[in-house]
């Protein structure tokens, strides 16, 4: 991941690309940088029963689309939430099982 600072003093992050080996090192990027974005919170919802904003909803999409390769974006295409195109990759990369015990 690196960083490109930009004019007035604000930073921008380079999206990794996932990977079929690199899952677990772009699984913590991604979400640190999402996180840095103010976005995480669409998958991880921070309070219970609290919807986020439909704008970051969009936003953490089109991050988590632009981080992954273009076949697996065309298997996640009908997701319209993050959370379900986060656990959906966390259960093609980790298995079934892997996510149970995470």
């Amino acid at each position: 991941m690196a960083l490109v600072p930009k004019e007035g003093g604000s930073m921008s992050y380079q999206v990794p690309i996932l990977t079929s080996v690199n899952y677990p090192i772009w699984s913590v990027k991604v979400k640190s940088i999402m996180d840095a974005y103010g976005l995480w919170e669409t998958v991880e919802p921070r309070g219970l029963g609290e919807e986020p904003d439909l704008k970051k909803t969009k936003q953490a999409l089109a991050f988590l689309f632009q981080a992954i390769p273009e076949d697996m974006v065309l298997q996640m295409a009908s997701y319209t939430d993050p959370k379900k195109v986060w656990d959906g990759l966390k259960t093609w990369f980790l298995g079934v099982d892997r996510v149970r015990t995470a």
